[in-house]
């Protein structure tokens, strides 16, 4: 597809029932629904069942493809310090979830087919920085938990949003709940996915890198960082965000743009992060995604309307959540958060 078709694609408005396509794949919005930040997407196989997160709105969504039902429900209230960066269900355990709320993981019981849940339930503090909240997490082959922590954001002299950079890290909870730092000084940790037990692929969003390490999956250590791709030498004014592997291990990746009112997720060979084909979606700040579908062949992706005062090129598509299809790859299951593990309260 080249760039004119792309262009094209992009000045299509998608409301809910609508779709755009090329001859290879197709675009729809789950619904008219404009989050925050859409972020943190899992399907949940058992249920087939979209979960993701609208962080800054401190809520969890449930999303049922088959009926076409959304279901809301706030876990955390402000006023200052109300986010929800994440939803896993717990392996084994119906209607238990974990969650990342503020700078903690916690645990919540929910249906997932109503509007309310119950209080979270704190397992363990990420971080003692108050201004620190959780991000993106996903828990890798062993069952534990990934997750980042990004700063509270601050408004500049021109009254947009800034980011205070390298105060985040990426951590994992082990077994027993303790908090191990793995990646320090990140202003930005988001995606993760794990490769044959064996590599472990992190996107440094804001310094615009896919880095890859060595991992032993029974400790999970990681080491022999490197990077695969960089945004500033392949995709300028785009930056990596989500990651998702496909069956054949390649790595799809949600790109957040700055320069242009559409975005676009990309597929890369892992090895040396060759782009094998490049996507486009009609709104710029592409947050997160994860292939999902009864054939896991539809890629569902999140996005954002953060700092929409101050920026043109975000549109009445920014927020919403976008199942891609006719794509002929698809993924593989992903690991939930064992329950055995940590006890869930």
């Amino acid at each position: 597809m080249d760039f004119q078709v792309e262009k094209c694609l992009c000045l299509i408005v998608i409301i809910a029932s609508t779709v755009y396509s090329d001859e290879d794949y197709k675009v729809r919005s789950i619904s008219k629904t404009q989050y925050s930040l859409g972020h943190s997407p899992y399907w949940d196989v058992k249920s087939q069942t979209l979960y993701f997160v609208d962080i800054y709105a401190g809520s969890v969504i449930s999303y049922k493809p088959s009926t076409r039902e959304r279901f809301t429900a706030k876990i955390v209230n402000g006023p200052a310090r109300a986010t929800a960066s994440l939803i896993i269900p717990y392996e084994g355990i119906d209607d238990k979830f974990v969650v990342g709320v503020n700078r903690s993981v916690a645990n919540i019981t929910w249906d997932g087919r109503s509007n309310t849940a119950s209080t979270p339930s704190v397992i363990v503090e990420i971080t003692d920085n108050k201004t620190m909240y959780s991000h993106t997490g996903k828990a890798d082959p062993k069952g534990r938990l990934w997750i980042g922590t990004f700063p509270q954001l601050f408004t500049n002299s021109s009254g947009s949003l800034d980011i205070p950079l390298n105060q985040g890290a990426e951590y994992m909870i082990s077994a027993t709940g303790k908090v191990i730092e793995k990646i320090p000084n990140i202003t930005a940790p988001e995606g993760q996915v794990w490769s044959t037990n064996t590599l472990f692929y992190f996107a440094n969003c804001l310094a615009g890198k896919i880095q890859v390490y060595d991992y032993d999956n029974e400790s999970g250590e990681i080491s022999n960082m490197r990077v695969i791709f960089d945004a500033q030498k392949e995709s300028k004014g785009r930056s990596p965000a989500g990651l998702a592997l496909d069956t054949e291990g390649k790595i799809w990746v949600s790109m957040i743009t700055t320069d242009s009112n559409y975005g676009t997720v990309i597929r890369i060979e892992p090895d040396s992060g060759k782009v094998l084909r490049t996507l486009t979606l009609p709104t710029p700040q592409l947050s997160n995604l994860v292939f999902g579908g009864e054939n896991l062949n539809v890629l569902y992706v999140t996005s954002s309307q953060l700092n929409k005062k101050y920026l043109n090129n975000l549109n009445e598509n920014a927020g919403r959540t976008f199942a891609v299809t006719g794509l002929m790859s698809s993924g593989k299951p992903v690991t939930g958060y064992p329950g055995q593990r940590i006890v869930a309260i």
